[in-house]
């Protein structure tokens, strides 16, 4: 159990799952690039933006943080 945890091969398929479900909502996930990545080792694009919990950036983006909780 312990060492899928830590196996970002699994946080690969993930992110690869996550962006194909919500490609068309409006969020945005990094890509990855399996190619690069391994067990040991996620590699993504960066995309810029803000994390979930930053009540100020998310101000900054008109973005209200009640809205992120629904």
């Amino acid at each position: 159990m312990i060492l899928k945890e830590v196996d970002l091969a699994v946080d690969l398929e993930h992110l690869r799952k996550f962006g194909e479900t919500y490609a068309k909502s409006g969020v945005c996930f990094p890509t990855p690039y399996p190619e690069h990545s391994n067990s040991d080792a996620l590699v993504m694009s960066f995309e810029p933006g803000a994390r979930i919990d930053d009540k100020e950036a998310l101000a900054a983006f008109n973005i209200e943080f009640s809205q992120v909780l629904d």
